[in-house]
């Protein structure tokens, strides 16, 4: 997270979602992140196999007027 703002405690929790066609019709949550409510990192891992194709970040954000600046980074090995 490199910048958050609002006020009523501004939040974001991001997921990873991955699914094995294109259009991502059943996707599974992978992995959570912790709500941010302040600037900082998180990592997660999960271990494999994962079979899957097709992978996205998803967010959900609350607070009164939030604004949020954040990078979300995948790496597949």
């Amino acid at each position: 997270m490199l910048s958050i703002a609002g006020t009523a405690t501004p939040s974001v929790t991001v997921t990873i979602q991955s699914d094995d066609a294109a259009g991502m019709a059943t996707p599974t949550d992978r992995l959570t992140f912790t709500a941010a409510t302040v600037a900082g990192g998180q990592t997660l891992r999960l271990a494999g196999p994962i079979t899957d194709t097709y992978y996205r970040a998803t967010w959900t954000v609350s607070g009164t007027t939030p604004s949020f600046l954040f990078v979300v980074a995948l790496g597949l090995a």
